[in-house]
C-alpha cells in the first residue's frame, strides 16, 4: 500500500509501491564492457506505473550475462532446443519518468552470488539442423537496489524485482569473440521505492 510519511522539519517522504506493471522493449549486444574481453547488452523499453501517478517511463539497461551453467532442469525432451542456465553479472538501470529519473544496480542474492539469472532456450531447425530462423528465447529475474535519481526521485532508496521474457532474433556465435544478440523482451517490473526516506 503506498503511502506518505511525515518527518518534522524535514522534506516528506514519499514511497511507491509497484506492482507487476508491464514493460516491453528490445535488446542488442553493445559496445559498453564492465569487463575486458566480455560483452554486455543494451536493452531499451517503455511502460507505465499507474500507481501513485508515476506515468509512463523508459528504460534503458546495460547487463553482463554469464552463458556457462549447464542445463535448466526444466524437463526439455525436444531435440531441437537447447537449454542452459545464465547468470547476471552486473547490471544497471535507468528509468525515466517525466518528472525524473530512478537508478537501479543489480544486487546478489547472496554473497560472491549473481544477481539474477534465468534459462536460454537456443532452437535448431529439424529440417537443416541448423538455427532456426527465430532461434532462441529466455527467461530471465533480476533483483534491483534502488541507489539514487534525480527530479522528483532524488536520493530514492528501495528494490525492484524485473522478471522478462525474450525473443532472440538474432544469435551470432563468434567464437573466441564472443556472441551477439538481438530481439524482443517484455515483462513486469515491481518492488518499491521511497524517496526522502531516512
Amino acid at each position: 500500500m503506498a503511502g506518505s510519511l511525515g518527518f518534522a522539519g524535514v522534506t516528506q517522504a514519499e514511497v511507491y509501491e509497484i506492482e507487476a506493471e508491464d514493460f516491453a522493449g528490445s535488446f542488442i549486444t553493445s559496445f559498453l564492457k564492465y569487463r575486458v574481453n566480455e560483452k554486455t547488452i543494451s536493452t531499451t523499453s517503455t511502460g507505465e506505473i499507474k500507481k501513485k501517478g508515476l506515468g509512463k517511463f523508459q528504460s534503458h539497461t546495460a547487463t553482463e550475462f554469464n552463458l556457462g551453467g549447464g542445463s535448466c532442469d526444466t524437463g526439455n525432451t525436444d531435440p531441437y532446443v537447447f537449454d542452459q542456465l545464465f547468470f547476471v553479472v552486473r547490471s544497471n538501470v535507468v528509468l525515466t519518468f517525466e518528472s525524473g529519473q530512478v537508478f537501479l544496480k543489480a544486487v546478489p542474492l547472496e554473497e560472491d552470488a549473481p544477481a539474477g539469472g534465468g534459462c536460454f532456450y537456443l532452437i535448431a531447425d529439424p529440417e537443416t539442423q541448423t538455427l532456426a530462423e527465430v532461434p532462441g528465447r529466455f527467461d530471465l529475474v533480476v533483483k534491483y537496489k534502488v541507489v539514487g535519481g534525480t527530479g522528483e526521485f532524488a536520493r530514492a532508496t528501495g528494490e525492484l524485482e524485473a522478471t522478462s521474457r525474450g525473443t532472440v532474433l538474432e544469435y551470432n556465435n563468434l567464437g573466441a569473440d564472443g556472441y551477439n544478440f538481438f530481439g524482443g523482451v517484455s515483462g513486469t517490473l515491481e518492488g518499491s521505492f521511497c524517496t526522502n526516506c531516512p
